[in-house]
């Protein structure tokens, strides 16, 4: 490194010990608060920089499916086909923890976080799956899901869309 000090107080800059709530709640509070944000990204909210709408990860149908996915999930530990993906959680979401100066998690620091996370709510849909044996219940599933995509769609191109092409052309509206 030719400037070793700038590294290192570029270091000191994005740690969770700036952030102003970390000093008022010491370490333990500060990291707590820091912990619940994290997972209120899931499901429940998401500030952040890039996420101007403060959309969680999931909607709430996948988001009770994920839940779902964890109670599956948390008692075969041991099985490494179940365990992988709470791991992968744990471990793409230690970055944002470790150097993360806001209490909101910031996206590009745990994007790694969506694969084990959709794995781990398909894994709840199929347990739903598995219990269902009326045709009328297996369709009420595929609209659910069929909502949720249209849901999606929706919010990426009529809201998320919308927000940034007003941030690149002002004057550009096509309503």
């Amino acid at each position: 490194i030719r400037y070793p000090s700038a590294a290192v107080f570029r270091a000191s800059q994005v740690t969770l010990f700036q952030h102003p709530d970390f000093e008022r709640l010491g370490a333990v509070g500060g990291l707590a608060l820091k912990l619940f944000s994290q997972m209120k990204l899931f499901g429940i909210e998401w500030e952040g920089q890039y996420n101007p709408l403060a959309h969680p990860l999931l909607d709430p149908l996948w988001f009770a499916l994920f839940v779902l996915g964890l109670l599956v999930c948390l008692p075969r530990l041991r099985d490494f086909r179940f365990a992988w993906a709470l791991i992968a959680i744990a471990v793409m979401l230690l970055p944002d923890v470790i150097g993360g100066n806001e209490l909101f998690p910031q996206e590009l620091r745990v994007i790694g976080i969506i694969p084990p996370t959709l794995f781990v709510a398909a894994i709840g849909a199929r347990t739903v799956l598995n219990r269902i044996q009326r045709p009328g219940l297996m369709f009420l599933a595929a609209m659910l899901l069929a909502f949720s995509g249209v849901r999606a769609a929706e919010a990426y191109f009529n809201q998320w869309g919308n927000l940034a092409r007003k941030a690149d052309h002002p004057d550009f509206n096509l309503t």
